[in-house]
């Protein structure tokens, strides 16, 4: 179903001559769109630690984080939800050396710890904005806690 509404979505875009927009006007092309399943136990009356989803390329020890480092642009619910990562125009899942996830408090930390049970989904877009193959998908239990605040899913 994602694929005819994306197309539905970036259809006006295209067909104005322009192209759907990222977060800071760039071209989502070559952005790894991936859906994540977590479930999160919170301290009462306390909020619970924001998920963050972050990919490392082969060859570079920069990371690239869902929230661009802005703490209030973590995911912030439970249940299945979609984020992106913004990459490089032109990279393709074989430059992909990662995929974390991390665990990011606002504000104070309380402790509550943030379970991820699933990636359902990993995929790039093609140059006319529809999704790839996916390249990742990944199902266990993971638990970011103040201790172990990230894990590695794949890499």
């Amino acid at each position: 179903m994602l694929p005819s509404l994306w197309q539905t979505s970036s259809a006006p875009e295209c067909q104005s001559g322009g192209r759907p927009e990222g977060r800071f006007g760039q071209p989502n092309l070559g952005t790894g769109h991936t859906y994540l399943r977590d479930a999160a136990e919170a301290v009462e009356g306390m909020a619970r630690p924001n998920l963050v989803y972050a990919t490392e390329l082969r060859g570079s020890s920069k990371v690239y984080r869902s929230d661009h480092s802005a703490p209030l642009w973590s995911i912030n619910r439970d249940g299945a939800v979609a984020t992106s990562v913004e990459l490089p125009a032109g990279t393709t899942s074989a430059d992909v050396d990662k995929s974390l996830v991390i665990r990011q408090p606002i504000l104070a930390d309380n402790g509550s710890p943030v379970t991820v049970t699933a990636v359902n989904r990993g995929f790039f877009l093609t140059s006319s904005y529809l999704p790839e193959d996916s390249f990742l998908h990944w199902t266990g239990t993971l638990t970011l806690t103040p201790q172990h605040p990230h894990a590695t899913l794949i890499g």
